[in-house]
């Protein structure tokens, strides 16, 4: 656009400059050459165009507002919809920046502050474990966090400070019952806060232990903690830091920051009171205070979950060909776990696809690689190659940097042709924000260092707020370049009849008034209303930038900016400019301006796409203002034709004859050709008639390029047409306004017009109607042409990836035929080798041959021991089977034994019904013999019943013995026999006695 601007000025000077002697030469008047210059001037420029801009983009600032996107400069409302690189920070930006406590790791062990779903590797929080009590106190001491009011429980209290440092006083206050006495208890007696250099946080506090009164305490980055520690906190005890516990201590740490956890590590050291009394002064400069061999406490680490609406929002940018990079102090595990959270990178590192594969780093083709995670302390130490590998990846992650570094980042990216937006909040980042194209503060938790060096301030610190401004941008910028093209097509309708007037010469078909008119009027109202035009389709956010970076349109790009470094005094090396007087400079500005090489790149294509393109400049002047000026000039002539019987012959004829003519200055009347006699007031009145239908007619034609020029993608018809309502507004009022200008009696007399029939009007309602047609088959045109460039470059591609094919298949062949020659010699050179392998593999197969005929030995041995075991276990089985049959037996005779008791009882008790049945008919006098007799009986049955006991019983034992014999197979039968005679005649023979 600043080009455009410049050229068009240096254009419209040059040539005001040259009619301004022509009209000098034909009239001798110099009042009305001066005139007839400014009217160059005014149709050269168009004064509506820097009127338009800015307040387009005041109103789309606006917009943006009401959307959380505070614009502070208007050019920032453009480039937002033209960024291709957004660097973005994490905390407070990609996440919520509410820090809660997760996991402590002290002592050796892992802890879970959550109680709930407590995983398998994790302990239960315990405040009595060795370190935790030590880390809530530097948590709550070491630290600039402060509570806000106290008379309250701490989860309703207010904390002012760095979100970590808030997240870790938070727990402490719930752990610590002395949360607001710990000030008072342990005064501070020096302190230096996190700064990005050192990356850790020291305090000495006046906290008493058994050798001294002071106590050292340090929290911060863990690879920064650690390396100034010396021991390490094992079992409340400081031992000596070893190699083991360093692989603790990183197997842990990855552990914590790979769950996208922020790991914090502290350390104290107890300081000796012979060395540092209780009334010690410390200073920083000179430092009179240690920072090394500190005691390692332990590790806690702490959850920021993304903001809502992050992940769609990368995804959009993502969609619209914006490449995001997260860029933040962290450590790298964590900043990788949190961009594949909102997928920001979803493919895998080169590290991670050679551990997934197996392989080493080196072996996996970089090709192939479209992630990549960059240490900050690697930063100073990249090549340009490295750079431009890394920017060639997709999704890029700079993790442990520093100010200083995103700084180096944003310059990197420029020189690759990159337009680079940079999130930031703090006041280290202010040199990044200044030099990006698009610096993006935070409202909420940035400094006023960073809002004063940025360009925009998101409201609400929500990347999502970024993509609302991006669609925001790409419309306004579409809208802009709608709101340029209509603007200058009326240009060209304005300067011909200036030139004609000249050159023809033909009396001046417009005046300098009405030019102004047309200027600041309506096409002023006209072209404001395209700052509501809604978006033309609905996937703005998938179009490309409007200047992508690719390889080829960045080798351009570095190769005209060293060009123009070259011409401006840059030193290449250095990358400073020459130290040069003033007069130099403006010498070398004049020169340069007048190098072939200059006007070169001027005129050279940019890549990409620009407000104010070849494209735009064809449609406006050679187009559209050709078939506008056509309708003006042939409405101008049908006036004074039918009004007043003047050819355009005639015209000319007047203008030769006399260059005042049509002017008060005119000598002499004309007959025109048709025998009408024009008078001095006649000319000047059919000039004044000219005049109003040509600024009318021109009007009208504006009014239907007014939504003609609505359509960049599709055909100038259709419900997009009437979309946006402040259109028909802007055409009523121009309408009006130019019904004023013509028509009101004293108007005419300043803007020199004169009322004309509105049957005229028709010529510029038909011009109109066929600019739009003529739009229409104009983009019908351009599309079938894309399509077929399409098409041709999708051939040229692909011929070109045959090409590549070819190639690389005939490199793989020779690379084959070498390898075969090579084959061939190392054949014919090892013939002697393979002789020798051939011996040795005849020795082998002669021991493999003896070895088998051992082997067939020991299988014949094993076989006839298995037989010899197979017929033991059959004789045993044998005897198993004899012991089992005379089991049956014996369980027989019990059976029958059994029945046959069965049938004594039965009998009993047939016995005994009969006594009592004999009895009850029996008189009392034989009561006492029959008690007798039944009482005798009743002894003789005890003892058959105890015999028969006996009987049952020894069957019993000898079922026992049978089972004992059968498992373990060493009675024989004979033993087994007199063994349950014997318990059986033992028995009968104590029941016997029993019974006498």
């Amino acid at each position: 656009m600043g080009n455009f601007i410049a050229s068009l000025a240096t254009i419209s000077i040059t040539v005001a400059i040259i009619f301004f002697g022509i009209a000098i030469h034909k009239t001798g008047d110099v009042g009305f050459a001066l005139n007839f210059a400014i009217g160059i001037l005014v149709a050269f420029v168009p004064q509506g165009l820097p009127a338009t801009i800015t307040m387009l983009l005041t109103i789309a600032a606006k917009r943006m507002s009401a959307k959380n996107v505070l614009v502070k400069e208007l050019r920032g409302v453009e480039t937002l919809g033209a960024i291709t690189l957004l660097a973005t920070d994490k905390t407070g930006t990609l996440t919520r920046n509410q820090m809660t406590v997760t996991n402590f790791w002290c002592g050796g062990k892992l802890y879970s502050a959550n109680p709930h779903n407590l995983p398998p590797d994790e302990l239960q929080f315990n405040i009595e474990a060795c370190g935790i009590n030590e880390i809530l106190h530097i948590s709550a001491m070491c630290s600039r966090a402060r509570f806000d009011q106290t008379d309250v429980i701490v989860e309703n209290r207010t904390i002012t400070g760095d979100a970590t440092e808030s997240g870790l006083l938070r727990f402490a206050g719930k752990k610590l019952l002395d949360i607001d006495q710990l000030g008072h208890k342990y005064q501070k007696v020096l302190e230096i806060p996190f700064n990005s250099e050192n990356k850790w946080h020291l305090a000495i506090h006046q906290k008493a232990h058994k050798d001294g009164h002071l106590t050292l305490s340090m929290k911060g980055a863990p690879e920064r903690v650690l390396r100034v520690c010396s021991y390490i906190l094992i079992d409340n005890v400081a031992v000596e830091l070893n190699e083991n516990h360093k692989e603790d201590f990183m197997r842990s740490y990855e552990y914590l920051a790979g769950k996208g956890h922020r790991v914090i590590a502290f350390a104290q050291l107890l300081l000796p009171g012979s060395q540092y009394p209780k009334d010690t002064v410390f200073t920083k400069d000179p430092k009179n205070f240690p920072t090394t061999g500190l005691c390692f406490v332990g590790l806690a680490s702490l959850e920021d979950p993304p903001k809502h609406g992050v992940r769609e929002a990368v995804g959009h940018c993502r969609g619209a060909g914006i490449k995001i990079m997260m860029v933040t102090g962290d450590h790298p595990l964590t900043a990788e776990a949190v961009g594949r959270k909102i997928n920001l990178m979803v493919t895998d590192t080169k590290e991670l696809r050679a551990k997934k594969a197996g392989l080493s780093i080196d072996k996996v083709p970089e090709r192939d690689i479209k992630a990549i995670v960059i240490h900050g302390e690697k930063i100073d130490s990249l090549t340009d190659g490295d750079w431009d590998l890394i920017f060639s990846k997709e999704e890029i992650i700079f993790a442990r940097t520093s100010p200083k570094n995103k700084l180096q980042i944003v310059k990197r990216a420029q020189a690759l042709g990159h337009i680079v937006g940079v999130t930031g909040d703090g006041v280290n980042d202010s040199p990044a924000l200044k030099k990006a194209d698009l610096g993006i503060a935070m409202n909420i938790s940035g400094s006023d260092v960073s809002k004063e060096a940025a360009s925009m301030i998101l409201l609400d610190d929500n990347f999502a707020s970024t993509v609302n401004g991006i669609r925001e941008g790409r419309l306004i910028f579409a809208n802009l370049k709608k709101s340029i093209q209509y603007l200058l097509s009326h240009v060209l309708p304005e300067l011909l009849p200036f030139l004609l007037w000249a050159i023809v010469p033909l009396p001046s078909m417009i005046n300098s008034q009405q030019l102004l008119v047309v200027d600041l009027g309506f096409e002023l109202f006209a072209a404001l209303s395209y700052a509501w035009e809604p978006a033309e389709s609905e996937h703005i956010m998938k179009l490309e930038p409007r200047r992508p970076v690719t390889v080829e349109s960045s080798e351009r790009f570095v190769k005209r900016q060293a060009e123009i470094a070259e011409d401006c005094g840059m030193d290449p090396d250095s990358k400073e400019f020459h130290s040069r007087p003033l007069a130099q400079r403006i010498k070398d500005s004049i020169r340069m301006f007048f190098t072939p090489r200059s006007w070169k790149r001027k005129f050279s294509k940019v890549d990409g796409e620009t407000l104010v393109d070849t494209n735009l400049m064809i449609y406006s002047y050679l187009q559209v203002g050709i078939i506008e000026f056509i309708g003006c000039t042939t409405a101008f002539f049908v006036v004074l034709y039918h009004n007043y019987n003047i050819t355009p012959w005639d015209a000319r004829n007047m203008m030769a004859m006399d260059a005042n003519a049509f002017t008060r200055r005119a000598t002499n009347s004309y007959t025109t050709a048709g025998g009408t006699l024009l008078t001095v007031d006649d000319q000047v009145k059919a000039l004044a008639e000219g005049n109003s239908i040509f600024y009318f007619c021109l009007m009208i034609q504006q009014c239907f390029n007014l939504f003609a020029s609505k359509c960049k993608l599709g055909l100038p018809m259709g419900k997009y047409m009437f979309a946006n309502p402040k259109t028909f507004f802007s055409v009523l009022a121009g309408a009006l306004f130019g019904a004023f200008i013509v028509y009101t009696p004293g108007v005419q007399t300043v803007f020199l017009t004169a009322s004309v029939s509105p049957i005229f009007w028709l010529i510029g309602l038909g011009y109109g109607i066929f600019l739009v047609l003529f739009v229409a088959v104009r983009q019908v045109i351009i599309r079938t042409c894309k399509d077929g460039a399409k098409k041709d470059a999708a051939a040229s591609e692909a011929a070109d990836k045959l090409q590549k094919t070819t190639l690389e298949l005939d490199i793989l062949l020779r690379a084959l035929e070498h390898t075969n020659t090579t084959a061939e010699r190392l054949k014919s050179a090892n013939g002697e080798q393979r002789n020798e392998i051939a011996r040795l593999v005849s020795e082998l197969d002669e021991k493999r041959a003896d070895r088998i005929d051992v082997t067939a030995d020991m299988a014949r041995q094993y076989k006839c021991m298995q037989s010899e075991m197979m017929s033991k276990i059959n004789a045993l089985e044998a005897q198993v089977e004899d012991l089992k049959v005379k089991l049956a037996i014996t369980q027989n005779a019990s059976q029958e034994a059994a029945k046959e008791y069965l049938q004594i009882i039965a009998t009993k008790d047939e016995v005994i019904e009969e006594q009592n049945v004999k009895m009850s008919y029996m008189s009392a006098e034989f009561e006492s013999m029959l008690n007798e007799t039944l009482a005798k009986m009743s002894r003789k049955l005890e003892i058959v019943s105890a015999r028969w006991s006996v009987i049952l019983l020894s069957s019993w034992v000898c079922n026992c013995v049978f089972r004992k014999e059968n498992d373990n197979m060493q009675l024989s039968d004979g033993n087994s026999r007199k063994l349950a005679d014997f318990h059986l005649h033992r028995l009968i023979a104590k029941h016997t006695q029993a019974d006498e």
